[in-house]
């Protein structure tokens, strides 16, 4: 399968589309990486793999910084907490539709998936533990970045 250098070292690292930077040539220029690993390889060791093979075959290497960024964060809505606790043996799902999004997880959880769909990190800096049925509307917009609405529900808008 063919990836840009950008999304191997994304792999390789485990880090976000925003936490790599390089050259512009790192988006263009595609890789056919083929591998065999033995079986039953964990994840982490792969990508101990691919950072091996990506240092020794195209000589990469890797600077790490510390830098301010923009983020989004998850906070108490002033008029209060309104989402439902699920009490009773919660198992964790997910159902994705063109305009929105119904899960049962952590407000954590929710944060992470939100990454996905915006174009900086989002935190979880609510301080509320718990699993919750969460149920997020949106315009179906990936490019738009995320807003709260009316201290209830998020959702996308185009600014």
């Amino acid at each position: 399968m063919l990836q840009t250098l950008k999304v191997l070292v994304q792999e390789a690292y485990s880090m976000e589309d925003w936490q790599v930077e390089g050259p512009n040539w790192i988006t263009a220029e595609l890789y056919d990486v083929a591998a065999t690993m033995p079986p039953h390889t964990s994840r982490e060791t792969a990508r101990l793999m691919l950072r091996t093979m990506l240092a020794e075959r195209v000589g990469l290497q890797v600077h790490v910084a510390q830098r301010d960024i923009p983020v989004y964060a998850l906070v108490p809505a002033k008029k209060g907490f309104k989402l439902h606790q699920v009490t009773d043996k919660p198992t964790a799902y997910s159902e994705m539709y063109e305009d929105k999004f119904i899960a049962t997880g952590t407000l954590e959880d929710l944060a992470t998936y939100s990454r996905r769909y915006s174009d900086r990190p989002v935190l979880d800096m609510t301080g509320i533990a718990g699993v919750y049925h969460i149920e997020l509307h949106w315009t179906p917009d990936r490019e738009a970045p995320m807003r709260r609405d009316s201290g209830r529900r998020w959702s996308l808008m185009r600014v």
